[in-house]
């Protein structure tokens, strides 16, 4: 890990670059404020007089530093949603058979949880920490990562299923045929 806090701030983006990106923009809302707080971590970085002693610890500060910028600016202003997929700055992963709308979707869910679940979400199911990873960066128990954990999936469920039971409810377009849910064969 170089000492040289020039080539060390070089180091950080090379390896850590996407991933503060990533946070910065799940927690700030819209890729312009990521990129501020992105560029505002990297500059506390050339900045700290805190010696890493590997690439974990490094990685570790730079995500508590991008969870607190991003805590501060949105007690500056109110925190905008990303206004489209596509404003991410790496393109999501989609798993088999999800379309571009339940993505759209997921994505849109995830950015109405309160601030404490969509971080712990974010680490868990987006770069991949385990909860005791987590409680360490985020300075908590084990069990408070746990609970927003739990949280944050039970609200997530919910919402799902009520907009699942929203969308069966709702009449079909004029003149569409539509099986019926007790019927499947009507309407073919």
């Amino acid at each position: 890990m170089p000492t040289d806090p020039i080539q060390r701030v070089e180091y950080a983006l090379d390896k850590f670059g996407n991933t503060v990106l990533r946070l910065a923009c799940a927690q700030a809302g819209d890729i312009h404020n990521a990129e501020d707080v992105s560029q505002d971590v990297f500059l506390k970085l050339l900045t700290a007089d805190t010696h890493f002693e590997n690439d974990d610890h490094l990685k570790a500060w730079l995500i508590r530093v991008t969870v607190n910028l991003c805590h501060d600016q949105g007690r500056k202003r109110h925190r905008k949603p990303i206004s489209s997929i596509n404003d991410l700055p790496i393109e999501p992963i989609q798993p088999s058979g999800a379309s571009y709308e339940d993505m759209a979707a997921a994505w849109e869910a995830i950015e109405r949880l309160p601030e404490d679940q969509r971080v712990v979400i974010h680490l868990i199911c987006v770069e991949g920490y385990s909860t005791d990873e987590v409680a360490r960066i985020l300075g908590v128990s084990n069990g408070a990562v746990r609970s927003r954990l739990s949280r944050a999936r039970k609200t997530l469920r919910s919402n799902v299923l009520d907009a699942a039971n929203a969308a069966q409810r709702s009449p079909a377009p004029h003149g569409a045929i539509c099986p019926s849910p007790t019927n499947p064969a009507q309407g073919a």
